[in-house]
């Protein structure tokens, strides 16, 4: 039965009495078909699958049927079976009343489902919707991601040939300086044999060399791939090691004196490699630990991650340090940018991102206060890995 109720089957009860029928079936009209709603008593002859109002029956007909409408709309049908002869002879209009609550009744059913399948309808409508905003504010925050990148590579581009520049005048203005000095000192017999003045020149010189590979540092932040520049494939398991290796002293001897504990973590790749020059990588990654060991004040865990892709390998330094604000972290690339204080020149991360761009690759930076960062370097996949045979990827701790 459709929807079933005691209210109903209590006016059909009230119906067949007045009727002496032993049986009455209510349907209701469901588009074009009539179902059932309820019924009392012995239904068992009555055609509970009538076609809809209008359409010609197939088979005899039994029961007295009797159409219910309610504002000039058929809203169903009542069967009754078994009129008694008296019931028979009774006027219609007696069971008017008791009809057209039925009728009423049927109304509200249909009222009930039109405003249910209205409410469905916007509740679908709003799911697309909420969908549709969804998936615009996805494209919107990814366009907006995408602009401040761009707007950050050409502040750091304009930055890089404003440095280049300056770096190139400088070392112009240096050269005298140095090599005047030098030739100062190289005079046996002269000016620069005297103890006093020999040791304002050694100082002088000094200086001028400490000058001169700031000035190197500074034009490697923006340095243009060379046409001579070594490319070839790097393998990146070794590559790992012997960056973990090489700032040991620093991640381990000089953090324990210190009383910090450090660990590191390499997570070793089976047979990849990338495309680049090995030294450069050595010394960007190198730079990359080094910075995590000063972010991590109460010591802590290095993490080196190599995730290979189809045309990409990504390098990834992540240690559980102090992490970075967004103000930081905007600025992070720039060069001569620090907050180590005196400790710090500013052109780690610079010199990171100048030698990622000369090897065609990306930098990104994700950190929060308290939360640690992680930098990593998307490379370019060497087109020859090694081969087959080499040992499969592992992970370290050390």
């Amino acid at each position: 039965m459709d929807r079933p109720t005691d209210p109903l089957v209590a006016v059909l009860a009230t119906i067949c009495t007045a009727l002496g029928a032993s049986g009455a079936a209510l349907l209701r009209v469901r588009g074009d078909r009539l179902v059932p709603v309820a019924a009392y008593g012995a239904t068992e002859g009555l055609p509970l699958d009538a076609p809809a109002l209008g359409e010609p029956a197939h088979a005899p007909q039994r029961g007295t049927r009797y159409p219910l409408a309610f504002g000039g709309r058929v809203e169903g049908l009542l069967l009754v079976a078994g009129v008694s002869p008296a019931g028979r002879a009774g006027r219609r209009a007696a069971l008017v009343p008791l009809l057209d609550l039925l009728a009423l009744a049927l109304r509200h059913v249909r009222s009930a489902e039109e405003r249910e399948g209205v409410l469905a309808t916007l509740r679908e409508s709003q799911a697309r919707l909420l969908e549709a905003n969804s998936r615009l504010q996805a494209a919107v925050d990814e366009q907006a991601t995408t602009l401040l990148q761009v707007i950050q590579q050409e502040r750091l581009r304009a930055l890089g040939e404003m440095a280049s520049g300056i770096a190139h005048d400088f070392n112009n203005a240096l050269s005298p300086v140095l090599g005047f000095t030098e030739l100062l000192l190289a005079d046996r017999s002269g000016f620069g044999q005297h103890p006093k003045v020999r040791r304002h020149l050694e100082l002088v010189r000094a200086g001028a060399q400490d000058a001169a590979g700031i000035v190197r540092r500074l034009r490697e932040f923006y340095r243009r791939r060379a046409s001579d520049d070594v490319s070839q494939a790097v393998e990146v398991g070794p590559l790992l090691r012997q960056v973990v290796t090489l700032t040991q002293p620093e991640w381990r001897e000089q953090a324990l004196a210190a009383g910090r504990a450090i660990r590191v973590e390499v997570d070793l790749p089976a047979g990849t490699a990338v495309t680049g020059n090995a030294e450069d990588l050595r010394q960007a990654l190198a730079n990359l630990i080094l910075n995590a060991v000063d972010a991590m004040p109460a010591g802590g865990t290095i993490t080196l991650l190599a995730r290979p892709s189809e045309r990409h390998v990504t390098l990834s330094v992540a240690d559980t340090g102090t992490g970075m604000t967004e103000e930081v972290r905007r600025r992070c690339l720039e060069p001569f940018f620090t907050t180590k204080g005196q400790r710090g020149g500013g052109l780690g991360l610079s010199m990171v991102y100048g030698i990622v761009r000369r090897h065609g690759g990306e930098l990104h930076v994700e950190t929060a206060t308290g939360q640690g960062t992680t930098i990593s370097l998307r490379l370019q996949i060497a087109l020859h890995q090694p081969g087959d045979g080499d040992e499969a990827g592992e992970t370290e701790a050390l």
